[in-house]
């Protein structure tokens, strides 16, 4: 005897089972969850920053006098001397907009800014094949003014990697645990299911019906509930994730503000639901499958 799929949802209604229900509240909750440590995830990771590209010390040079010509003239033997060292690969002069670009977020009231006497920067950049004495640099540069500071980089170069490899693995690390907890759930949600349709699942059976055919069924359903709840959640987590963004600029903090979300990053969020749906139906039919089996011993 052939069932037919039409005849089967008649007799097999898995859509009104209450724990597909609270399978796709689950995800969705969990989808949520999953949204805000992405979002965390990349804004430490970006494929494209290389740390090591950066410079690798700044020179600065404190404001000593009102005389912009006498300044020109500091910088410019400072520059002179620092052509001078073969180790450099690549000097900068930082320029005055930059720094005040630096500065707004700290200062509620921008409209002074341009007139703030600022130090002058230079970043530079070593090349690493040649030994550079940090300290002797310092020395010399201090000959020429004695207020230059140097401030290496390395130091907090090895930090920001260690703390960003550290969140980065903590923050997979958690994705994959609330994967394991959602494929757990619609594991023991499946089983539930068919030991409350036993009896139907045993006549059908009996009629003639295939376990994959059994197990399509549920797995049809496991991934209908869990694209709909991963759906739902990574639309609320997006939002609310938006919402957190543009906050500490409404409520006056914007040195707070960073664009959490990226437009290049949203293809990558809405393949996340079809994903985690066909995990689901494939850890469905794998339970499915082995239950069945072990029925017929």
């Amino acid at each position: 005897m052939i069932i037919t799929k039409k005849s089967f949802i008649q007799q097999f209604p898995l859509n009104q089972d209450v724990g597909q229900t609270y399978l796709s509240w689950t995800v969705g909750l969990l989808s949520v969850v999953m949204v805000f440590i992405l979002t965390g995830f990349f804004s430490f990771y970006d494929p494209y920053t290389d740390l090591n590209s950066e410079p690798s010390f700044t020179i600065e040079i404190p404001f000593l006098s009102e005389n912009p010509d006498h300044s020109s003239v500091l910088v410019e033997r400072v520059l002179v001397f620092l052509k001078t060292v073969p180790a450099l690969k690549k000097i900068e002069v930082v320029e005055k907009d930059d720094l005040l670009k630096l500065l707004e977020p700290w200062v509620n009231n921008q409209s002074n800014l341009a007139d703030l006497n600022l130090p002058v920067f230079i970043d530079i950049t070593v090349d690493n094949s040649i030994p550079l004495d940090t300290k002797l640099l310092t020395h010399q540069l201090r000959q020429i003014a004695a207020g230059i500071h140097v401030e290496p980089y390395g130091r907090w170069k090895s930090m920001a990697k260690i703390h960003h490899r550290t969140f980065q693995v903590l923050a997979l690390g958690c994705v994959g645990l609330i994967l394991s907890i959602m494929m757990m759930l619609v594991s023991l949600v499946t089983k539930t299911s068919l030991m409350a349709y036993r009896s139907i699942v045993d006549i059908l059976r009996l009629m003639g019906a295939k376990n994959a055919f059994i197990a399509r069924q549920f797995q049809t359903q496991a991934f209908t509930s869990c694209l709909k709840g991963g759906f739902a959640g990574l639309i609320f987590g997006l939002i609310m994730v938006y919402g957190l963004s543009i906050l500490p600029q409404i409520i006056g903090l914007p040195v707070l503000f960073e664009p959490l979300l990226r437009f290049n990053l949203l293809p990558f969020f809405l393949f996340l639901p079809f994903v985690t749906a066909f995990v689901s139906a494939l850890v469905s039919r794998m339970t499915v499958s082995r239950l069945l089996y072990s029925l017929e011993r």
